[in-house]
């Protein structure tokens, strides 16, 4: 991503134009005003935090080199440890002095280096280079025996994965490392890194020449491992083998995909590989690398099923002194207070079960933190956390190669015009952009223009350069920014503003007024010159790193818009500040508010706002104050202090929450509901408009329709009337000025909404947005990457299934577009085509509808064949009544027949949803997505006790996926629904 401010904005944007179509406003000077409510900072977001990532010095080696300055032994660490440093790319000085440290100093680290600074390599190049050397002298491992995929066959007991090995026969499997995890997020993504690196086929293609066969064995160790139980149980027995063919067919499907990227195949198990497949298996065969939580190791050491694995590590250790065990964690800031002194007591058990003393020699220990240091306390924490002398212990921190120059923000400022002449030219600026467009992404680098930009600043900042040299642009523009101090001048100003004397994040505008005085208008994000500044720095790529000159991170920071508030006096002071004196919209509201509160400045009450989402009136909402046959007052605010905090109901029923329908007419109640009283079906429920009045600064609301006092406005209440009314949800099922009705749906059965957003829905704009800021490739490998944290478990479960379900709707919503788009098309294909074989075909086309014989006799298409394929495939009862129509023959189906008739006289005109429902049914299975829908009910059908899932109901060797025959009762039923879901969905 090269653009932070654009991204910013682009993200901004998009989540605004959200809000807006989700809730339209029915005045268009009501819409502004809240078009600049929420462009002030901090209503929908923050401006971008602006930190600068510290450039590491390298080392000058690439991976092989440093593995031939390493002692006797292991040297081979480049074979084996090859995906994480791909050729060309060198150490950085950190990573090569934490190898050295651990490998010939024999000292344990604690890397604390900044975020995407490569910690985990740090830990992972010695334990690869320990591996490297000691599997040197493992027996060779014989081939596997017939029976080792024990599922396939007819055996109901379970076999040994790695029982067949040399080294099980000397004893000599054992785990060689630990590696913890505070969160299990963290164990699969180190799962995936490790798979890429032991299970490529170079690695196998080594392991199998070098190393005689033998695989460096991983596994991961969570719940998420199966199975539990005892291995002589039927059961477990039973369910691992259905785990185990499902993980064989997952990974040969993967295979089997000759356009898959590669990096894909590291997210499943490889059966063939080195990864430990079960439980069962890592306690018969302790892995060389296991991958755990503090909770289960925890659980693991009280337990007698897994001592087997403690039992032969320790034996293996006792083997040989020079024998060395890992023990790595991750996030040790993570293990302070109570947890901490918890996680320490774990490891000394650890210790204590395979064998060693906290200060054992044959102990190493490699950790990574964002905050020990050298000082005394932080020595004293490692000292009391591992029970291990603290000099033992070396802290590998590296700053940036050079602190900021002073004052070399100063020097900027003759840049300026440079700057904003690579910014108008690389991307416009976002306000220079029509209404509704979003601003155009930062193009690639590589492309011509590019370059020529690039080369035009250059010389622009003094550097000599040919318009026209083959040299990369990108080189020549980084040193002409280092010429000029452009990396220092960002690094000091965000030294300056923050008013320490580090380098500390800062934001975009307080950096852009620092390094640019004056450039930056006062509702912008940043200035020409400063996005011109930050684009380059980013662009550019110097030669000794080939990274960034100035690599910077950016921290947004949007708001879950939880309400919006309104003045209820339409004379509001506030708002007249903003709207012309004679607005002809006869605004029935004052003054929007972002923030809860009581009165508005101009004395007003504040109450809810609610939005039709269909017409956009606007309404009025409060709780209730008082009682319903006495004086009643409507506020903002929960009145039922009593119950605070605990037993208050956030549901707003009628008898606690009112909604108010304001009116500002000349004549009072000229406008009136469309529907005064309605039930709901066979309800005894009765809901009314009835008129009344609202006093705009009290709040009080009196249900009559004698003339308005100066302080009241007019409008319709609506009320609740029958049984336990005031149980009743307070929002009406129609609305009053389109008469929307929503009384037949069972989730949101009203058209009207509080002015708010839902969580997994803004995550969801958010997401969408951010990804596809990121480009999808860098180096040669993908790069987009988004993973969101929610510190509520409820929440992350709801946003991680509603992502999926609205992702589903998103590729239903293209796909039924694409359609709509092709139908024709591809219908007329398809009767040119058919026609053109047919003696007088087309003269009954003609009868029917002269259009369409005018455009499939006289418009011919070079892709007629394949359009006619596609319709044919899509449609195929349609096209065989089609077929039958034009020979002369009696239809097959009279339905069928009368929708043709039907469509070829209505051509070109609408198109009925039903003849799109097959496309899109075929679209979303070639995209090996469920037509129905993610719902639990839409995934498997059962027979008998078993389960089965959607999928096997079609054959897949097809290139639009079929059903399968005589299939049974249950998966008939499951096709059945995924078709009604489907439907369902294209009318949603």
């Amino acid at each position: 991503m090269h653009d932070l401010v654009g991204a910013y904005e682009r993200m901004n944007q998009v989540y605004q134009w959200y809000i807006e179509s989700a809730f339209p406003l029915r005045y268009q000077t009501l819409n502004e005003e809240r078009k600049r409510l929420l462009s002030q900072p901090g209503i929908l977001s923050q401006p971008p935090l602006l930190e600068t990532i510290p450039v590491y010095p390298t080392s000058g080696l690439n991976l092989q080199q440093a593995s031939e300055k390493l002692p006797n032994g292991y040297q081979d660490l480049h074979y084996l440890a090859r995906a994480l440093f791909p050729a060309g790319r060198k150490l950085w000085w950190h990573q090569w002095v934490s190898l050295r440290s651990v490998i010939e100093e024999r000292r344990d680290i604690v890397v604390t280096t900044g975020t995407g600074s490569g910690k985990t390599e740090c830990f992972l190049l010695p334990l690869l280079a320990e591996l490297a050397q000691d599997s040197n002298t493992w027996p060779d491992c014989p081939g596997a025996p017939p029976n080792r995929k024990w599922w396939e066959g007819d055996k109901t007991t379970w076999e040994s994965q790695w029982k067949h090995t040399g080294r099980s026969q000397k004893g000599e499997h054992a785990i060689r490392g630990l590696i913890l995890y505070p969160l299990n997020a963290l164990v699969e993504d180190q799962l995936r890194r490790l798979r890429s690196t032991l299970d490529s086929r170079d690695v196998h293609h080594w392991l199998d020449t070098k190393r005689g066969g033998n695989r460096i064995l991983f596994g991961r160790y969570t719940g998420e491992t199966p199975v539990p139980g005892e291995q002589n149980d039927t059961n477990a027995t039973t369910r691992l083998r259905e785990r185990l063919k499902e993980m064989v067919n997952t990974s040969e499907e993967i295979h089997q995909l000759s356009d898959m990227d590669e990096t894909i195949q590291y997210h499943f198990p490889n059966i063939d590989g080195g990864e430990m497949w079960s439980r069962w298996d890592m306690q018969d065969t302790p892995p060389d690398i296991l991958i755990t939580n503090y909770s289960m190791l925890n659980i693991m050491l009280m337990r007698q099923i897994e001592s087997c694995i403690f039992k032969q590590t320790r034996e293996w250790l006792a083997g040989d002194p020079m024998r060395k065990f890992f023990l790595i964690i991750d996030e040790l800031h993570a293990y302070r207070g109570t947890p901490g002194t918890e996680v320490a007591y774990i490891l000394r058990l650890l210790l204590n079960r395979i064998g060693l003393n906290p200060n054992s020699d044959q102990l190493a220990i490699l950790g990574t933190s964002a905050s020990v240091t050298a000082d005394d306390k932080s020595k004293d924490f490692l000292r009391e956390f591992f029970g291990r002398d603290a000099d033992r212990f070396k802290i590998i921190s590296q700053e940036q190669e050079n602190p900021p120059v002073p004052n070399a923000r100063i020097g900027m400022r003759d840049f300026r015009r440079a700057f904003e002449n690579f910014a108008e030219s690389i991307q416009p600026e976002p306000e220079e952009h029509q209404q509704g467009q979003l601003p155009i992404p930062c193009p690639d680098p590589k492309s011509e223009k590019s370059q020529g930009t690039m080369r035009t600043l250059a010389m622009a900042l003094g550097e000599s350069v040919q318009p026209n040299t083959p040299a990369e642009a990108e080189i020549a523009l980084a040193n002409a920014l280092n010429s000029q101090n452009v990396h220092h001048a960002l690094r000091d100003a965000c030294r300056v503003v923050s008013h320490a004397k580090t380098v500390r994040p800062a934001k975009v505008p307080v950096l852009d007024d620092e390094l640019f005085p004056g450039a930056r208008r006062e509702d912008q994000t940043a200035s020409k010159a400063m996005r011109g500044m930050l684009l380059a720095l980013a662009m550019s790529k110097d030669a000794t790193t080939e990274h960034s000159l100035q690599p910077v991170r950016g921290h947004v920071f949007f708001h879950n818009l939880q309400n919006l508030w309104v003045c209820a006096d339409p004379n509001c002071k506030t708002a007249h500040v903003t709207r012309e004196t004679k607005s002809e919209e006869n605004i029935p509201v004052g003054a929007l508010h972002a923030t809860h509160r009581l009165a508005c400045s101009c004395g007003g009450r504040v109450l809810d706002l609610i939005v039709c989402e269909v017409c956009g009136e606007v309404f009025l909402g409060g709780f209730r104050g008082g009682q319903l046959e006495k004086l009643e007052i409507l506020t903002s605010d929960q009145p039922d202090l009593e119950n605070m905090p605990d037993r208050v109901s956030v549901r707003k029923t009628y008898g606690s929450y009112a909604v108010f329908w304001p009116l500002n007419e000349t004549r009072p109640w000229t406008t009136a509901p469309e529907d005064v009283e309605y039930t709901m079906d066979n309800s005894r429920i009765k809901r009314r408009w009835v008129k009344a009045k609202l006093n705009v600064f009290s709040g009080h609301i009196s249900s009559n329709s004698t003339p308005p006092k100066p302080d009241e406005i007019v409008g319709w209440k609506h009320i609740v009337v029958g049984k336990n009314s005031d149980n009743e949800p307070a929002m009406p099922h129609k609305c009053p000025r389109c008469d929307a009705d929503y009384r037949k749906r069972t989730r949101f059965p009203t058209p009207l909404r509080n002015h708010r957003t839902g969580f997994q829905k803004a995550c969801q704009v958010i997401a969408s947005v951010l990804s596809r800021e990121m480009p999808e490739s860098l180096n040669n490998r993908p790069a987009r990457k988004l993973v969101i944290f929610s510190d509520s478990r409820q929440d992350a479960a709801k946003l991680a299934a509603g992502m999926e379900r609205d992702h589903f709707r998103d590729m239903i919503r293209l796909a039924l577009i694409d359609a709509l788009n092709h139908y024709w098309p591809q219908f007329e294909s398809y009767v040119r085509c058919t026609t053109s074989l047919i003696p007088n075909a087309l003269e009954k086309i003609q009868t029917l509808n002269p259009q369409l014989y005018t455009d499939v006799s006289t418009f011919h298409r070079p892709n007629d064949e394949e359009l006619r394929v596609k319709f044919e495939l899509a449609n195929e009862v349609l096209a065989l009544e089609t077929l039958n129509w034009l020979l002369g023959r009696a239809p097959a189906n009279h339905n069928t027949f009368e929708r043709l008739m039907s469509m070829i006289v209505g051509y070109p005109g609408r198109i009925p949803l039903r003849e799109l429902r097959g496309v899109v049914h075929d679209v979303m299975l070639r995209l090996g997505t469920n037509p129905g829908g993610t719902t639990h009910r839409m995934l498997q059908y059962r027979v008998e006790r078993e389960y089965h899932d959607w999928y096997e109901c079609y054959d897949w060797q097809h290139k639009t996926p079929q059903e399968i025959t005589n299939l049974p009762g249950q998966a008939a039923r499951l096709l059945g629904r995924i078709d009604s879901s489907l439907m369902s969905e294209l009318m949603y």
